[in-house]
C-alpha cells in the first residue's frame, strides 16, 4: 500500500461527510499534481483550500500536501507563503506548524522571523518552538530580543526553546537534583534527572556526555528493534502468500502443531473450550498422553517473584502476573508435541505435591480480566520482570542480542548482561506468527504454587 492508498484508507474511515468529501478531493488533486508534474492552479486551488482551513482535521492534512508541492514548485511555494502571511492567525499558525526543511532554508528562516515577532501570542510561541525543532541558529539574536520583551510563563518558555536552539541543551536545577533537557539529531527532546553536583561548570561537560551516549545507545537499540520488526512483518505477509497459494493448489500439508484457540470471526472474542484442571494437571505431572518430550532447561532466577511474559519483539514490557512466585531459582521445563522446533508448554515448578486446585493465572491492570494473549511474533519470553524493567539503558543493547533464536532452535535460557544467573527464558511458541497463549498456576491444598504453565494450546 503506497501513501495514496494508505490516505485514502484513512479517510474513509471518517464520519463526518463534510471533512470526508474535502479531503477526499483535495487528495485526488494533490495525487494528480504530484503524478502528472503539472502544478496547474485549479488543482492547486482545492489543496490550498483544505490547508487554509479553521478545522486541524483538514489544515493539517492540507498544509501536508501543500508543503509538499511547494518543495518543488514555484506557484506551491507562493501559495503557501500567502497562507503564512495572511490576516487570520490560524493561517499563519498552521504555516509555521506543518513547514520543515523541504522548503528552501530561506523561506523557512523568514516565516519563522515573521513568527516571532507575531501579534498573536499562539503564533508566537509556535514560531519559538519551531525554531529548536528547524534548528534555526541563525535566528537566536531574534529570539533573545522577543523574550526579552515577554513576562510571566510566557518568558519562561520562550527562554526554555531558546536554549535549546542555542545551546542544545536546558538545564533546571531543583533541591539537591536537577533535570536536563537535551535535543538530540535525529529529532527527540529526552529530558533526564540528575544530581545537582553533576551540573556544575566543571562536570556539566562530563554529564552532558555521559547523557548523550546513554541516548545514543537506546535509540540504536530502538533501530535495531523497529529493522527487525519490518523483517518480522516482511515475514509473516510472505508466510501468509505461501499459505494463500498452496491453500488454492491444495498442497497446503496441517500445521505441525494444532491449535484449540478459536476466534469468531464476526467479535474477534477468542476462547478456548479444553478442560483445563485436567489439562493443566497432566501437563505439570508428565501424564499428557500428547507430550512427546519433555526438556529440562536448567533453573530461572525470579528474584522478585514478579514473573512476566510477553512477546519479546512487539511487547516485552507487559505487566506482571498477579499472583507472585516463590523467589528463587527454579526448575523449568518445555514441553513438545509433534514437532521439535516449537514448543507446546513451558513449566515452572515451584515445588513438589499433590496438586489440589488450578487457577487461571491473573495480570496486574490493565490486562487483570484477559484469558488469552498474543504472541505477534510467535515467540514467547518469561522473565523477572522487576530485573528487565530496571534494566540500566546503556544494557539495554545487549539485552536485545540475547532475545533472538537460531534457525531451527526451539527455546533456550539466557542471563541479562552482568546477571550470571539465568533470568530469561525464551522459546518459540507456534509455527506461525499471530498465535496466543494463556497461563494457569497448579496450586496445593494450602493455595501455595507448586508450578505455572504457560500453555500455547498444543496439547488437547
Amino acid at each position: 500500500m503506497d501513501g495514496f492508498e494508505a490516505f485514502r484508507a484513512h479517510i474513509e474511515t471518517l464520519k463526518d461527510p463534510k471533512p470526508k468529501e474535502a479531503l477526499g478531493l483535495a487528495l485526488a488533486a494533490f495525487e494528480g499534481i504530484w503524478k502528472d508534474g503539472t502544478c496547474d492552479q485549479a488543482r492547486l486551488d482545492v489543496v490550498v483550500g483544505v490547508a487554509g482551513a479553521a478545522s486541524t482535521l483538514l489544515w493539517s492534512s492540507g498544509m501536508e500536501m501543500l508543503v509538499q508541492l511547494a518543495s518543488r514548485d514555484s506557484s506551491a511555494l507562493e501559495a503557501f507563503l500567502a497562507l503564512a502571511t495572511s490576516r487570520k492567525a490560524g493561517q499563519r499558525f498552521a504555516a509555521i506548524a506543518a513547514m520543515d526543511n523541504r522548503l528552501p532554508r530561506a523561506t523557512v528562516l523568514d516565516v519563522l522571523r515573521a513568527g516571532l515577532l507575531d501579534k498573536s501570542s499562539k503564533v508566537k510561541m509556535r514560531a519559538f518552538l519551531r525554531c529548536n525543532d528547524l534548528a534555526a541558529k541563525e535566528l537566536v539574536r531574534d529570539m533573545t530580543n522577543v523574550a526579552l520583551g515577554m513576562e510571566g510563563k510566557a518568558r519562561e518558555e520562550a527562554d526554555w526553546y531558546l536554549a535549546l536552539t542555542r545551546d542544545g541543551y536546558v538545564i533546571e536545577p531543583d533541591v539537591d537534583r536537577a533535570t536536563i533537557t537535551i535535543v538530540y539529531p535525529w529529532g527527540s527532546i529526552i529530558s533526564s534527572p540528575v544530581l545537582l553536583e553533576e551540573t556544575t561548570p566543571e562536570r556539566i561537560e562530563a554529564t552532558l556526555a555521559r547523557l548523550r551516549k546513554e541516548a545514543e545507545d537506546d535509540h540504536a537499540w530502538g533501530e535495531r528493534l523497529r529493522v527487525r520488526d519490518e523483517a518480522q512483518k516482511k515475514a509473516e505477509r510472505e508466510h501468509a502468500e505461501e499459505r494463500s497459494r498452496k491453500r488454492r493448489e491444495g498442497t497446503l500439508v496441517p500445521d505441525e502443531q494444532k491449535s484449540f484457540f478459536l476466534v469468531d470471526p464476526d467479535t474477534g472474542e477468542i476462547s478456548d473450550g479444553r478442560d483445563f484442571d485436567r489439562t493443566i494437571r497432566a501437563l505439570v505431572t508428565g501424564a499428557h498422553p500428547d507430550v512427546r518430550k519433555t526438556m529440562g532447561m536448567g533453573h530461572l532466577r525470579i528474584a522478585s517473584g514478579e514473573v512476566a511474559i510477553a512477546d519479546p519483539i512487539h511487547h516485552f514490557h507487559k505487566q506482571p502476573l498477579e499472583r507472585e512466585a516463590p523467589r528463587g531459582a527454579h526448575e523449568i521445563s518445555f514441553l513438545f508435541g509433534e514437532s521439535d522446533a516449537h514448543v507446546g508448554a513451558v513449566v515452572l515448578r515451584f515445588a513438589e505435591g499433590e496438586i489440589a486446585s488450578v487457577e487461571r493465572a491473573a495480570w496486574t491492570f490493565p490486562f487483570r480480566e484477559a484469558t488469552v494473549f498474543g504472541l505477534a511474533s510467535g515467540l514467547a519470553a518469561i522473565f523477572d520482570y522487576r530485573e528487565v524493567s530496571e534494566l540500566d539503558p546503556p544494557r539495554r543493547p545487549e539485552l536485545m542480542s540475547l532475545i533472538e533464536l537460531e534457525d531451527g532452535e526451539a527455546g533456550i535460557l539466557v542471563a541479562l548482561p552482568r546477571i550470571r544467573k539465568w533470568n530469561i527464558a525464551l522459546c518459540r511458541a507456534s509455527p506461525e506468527t499471530g498465535t496466543f497463549y494463556s497461563c494457569h498456576w497448579a496450586l496445593d491444598r494450602r493455595g501455595e504454587p507448586l508450578a505455572l504453565v504457560v500453555d500455547f494450546a498444543a496439547f488437547s
